[in-house]
């Protein structure tokens, strides 16, 4: 009977020898035991240090205790960064205007099929991240009040990461 990698059972009569033979295993498995491609190992490995950081992050402190020494609050960090996207998002497309140059350039072509989707999803993405980063500087300024989704985009930007509103 053969294991992987050539190991096999030894024909042994003394349990000090089958202990001897067991911890010469190596102490992790190769994916290929299991029927896996050896990637699966480099895919686990990316995927556990992913979730080691994302902890990390998830569990450093959020709040400032006090404004010390100029340095600046974790909030008007987060307002600041919003408001500078905000001069960089470009203008929402104009749905009408869009249509009409669409159907100059021929409705019926798969290219411009594929161009009018792509423009009507870039334009819900314009307007999600408008309306949040919007939204997030009023309740940063105490206007509106800051719900679990706008935390979660405050978490987000604050830490340099995408918000899960902004990916759908």
């Amino acid at each position: 009977f053969k294991f992987y990698d050539g190991y096999s059972i030894p024909k042994v009569k003394r349990l000090d020898e089958y202990i001897d033979y067991v911890d010469k295993f190596p102490l992790i498995d190769p994916p290929q035991i299991f029927g896996l491609h050896s990637n699966a190992d480099i895919t686990y490995s990316t995927n556990r240090t992913k979730s080691m950081l994302e902890k990390i992050i998830h569990i450093q402190p959020k709040e400032a205790s006090s404004n010390i020494s100029g340095i600046e609050t974790r909030d008007k960090i987060v307002y600041n960064l919003a408001n500078d996207m905000l001069i960089k998002l470009p203008k929402n497309f104009i749905q009408h205007e869009v249509r009409e140059k669409l159907i100059n350039m021929g409705i019926l072509n798969p290219m411009i099929i594929f161009l009018c989707q792509e423009i009507y999803r870039i334009d819900r993405v314009i307007r999600t991240v408008r309306n949040s980063l919007n939204d997030l500087q009023l309740a940063i300024n105490g206007i509106i009040i800051l719900n679990d989704s706008l935390r979660q985009i405050l978490d987000s930007i604050y830490d340099g990461r995408v918000p899960i509103d902004w990916v759908n």
